[in-house]
């Protein structure tokens, strides 16, 4: 299958083959309220009207900023996502504002991908 990637300033987005949305941040990138405008844009042309979950490698962010991640937080739609960050400490403190600030869809942390994609696998059918 031929994926379409859409390229944006901080990275990469694109469907996969199990349905799923992958945005992939380039190392080293500084994510801004901006940016996150650029990618909610681009999450919302691939998705095209369908409901997908969303898998976030976040694992290159050199940093996301506040705005970004409360933007984030009210603009993405999808099933469920998944996100994966560089390290258990990374994912410890992850969690740590997962549980304070409640998402209306699951949200959960990984450092293993293969764990986030089967995990989003049960979150995978799109809705017209």
């Amino acid at each position: 299958m031929v994926v379409d990637i859409l390229k944006v300033r901080v990275g990469n987005i694109w469907l996969d083959d199990n349905n799923i949305i992958r945005y992939v941040i380039t190392p080293g990138m500084d994510e801004t309220l901006d940016d996150l405008i650029e990618v909610i844009k681009a999450i919302d042309e691939i998705r095209n009207g369908n409901v997908y979950p969303l898998l976030g490698d976040i694992r290159g962010a050199k940093s996301i900023t506040r705005e970004a991640r409360q933007y984030a937080e009210k603009s993405i739609v999808a099933t469920a996502s998944a996100i994966l960050v560089g390290s258990p400490v990374s994912k410890v403190l992850g969690n740590f504002v997962i549980r304070i600030h409640k998402s209306k869809i699951p949200v959960k942390l990984f450092t293993s991908e293969d764990e986030a994609i089967n995990w989003l696998k049960g979150f995978s059918n799109p809705t017209s």
